[in-house]
């Protein structure tokens, strides 16, 4: 009889437990917040005001965006704006602005921290002193940006497909152990990417200039 009690209450003990830690479990389940896709997380990348309200350059952007619409650079509902800034031998203030519709910034060795959201576009942007900025960096530094910046560029560019091969019936070259192989044309980039100059002068006017293709 004292066996059976003792029994009893020890299967009482190991109830209760299961109990409290199931109950621990839903409570931590109930915490958990569903993702904000309207919060993402984009430390260590910083948004900042290079265009802001200022007509002038509102104007500039606005025209740069539109040529690279009408050269059909952005197309399919994809394109960025990746704005390099610079100065000229007169100390002027240069932009020079590509169309990018690949996600290149995941590829790149020189990365920015630096973004603009311009209305509902993303305008990327290289400082004057980019160049020495990034050589201080570590590449685990450099990850994380292209990381952030991926984030907030989200599908607005095409991915590189993670698929290499590429076969092809009419196309044939010996590959590095002296085998035939077939593989289908390859292209460096899709579609055309697009640039555009814009000099700003000490009278507030500027020189824009289409130089075409890159």
């Amino acid at each position: 009889m004292l066996h059976k009690n003792l029994t009893k209450h020890f299967f009482s003990k190991i109830a209760v437990l299961l109990l409290i830690i199931v109950s621990i479990g839903c409570k931590q389940k109930i915490k958990e917040k569903p993702i904000n896709h309207n919060q993402i997380p984009i430390s260590p990348c910083k948004e900042i005001e290079l265009i802001g309200k200022d007509p002038m350059k509102r104007k500039i952007m606005k025209e740069t965006i539109n040529f690279f619409l009408s050269t059909h650079c952005f197309i399919n509902n994809r394109g960025i704006v990746r704005l390099h800034i610079s100065a000229d031998r007169e100390s002027n203030e240069v932009w020079t602005m590509y169309s990018d519709i690949e996600d290149w910034h995941l590829r790149r060795s020189d990365v920015t921290p630096l973004f603009e959201d311009f209305d509902g576009d993303i305008v990327l942007i290289f400082g004057i002193n980019h160049e020495a900025e990034n050589k201080k960096r570590t590449e685990e530094e450099r990850q994380r940006m292209r990381t952030c910046i991926d984030q907030v560029i989200g599908n607005r560019v095409y991915q590189r497909p993670t698929r290499e091969d590429r076969w092809s019936s009419e196309i044939t070259i010996a590959g590095p152990t002296g085998d035939t192989l077939r593989i289908g044309q390859s292209r460096s980039s899709t579609g055309t990417s697009c640039k555009r100059r814009v000099v700003f002068y000490d009278d507030g006017t500027y020189k824009a200039s289409t130089t075409g293709f890159y």
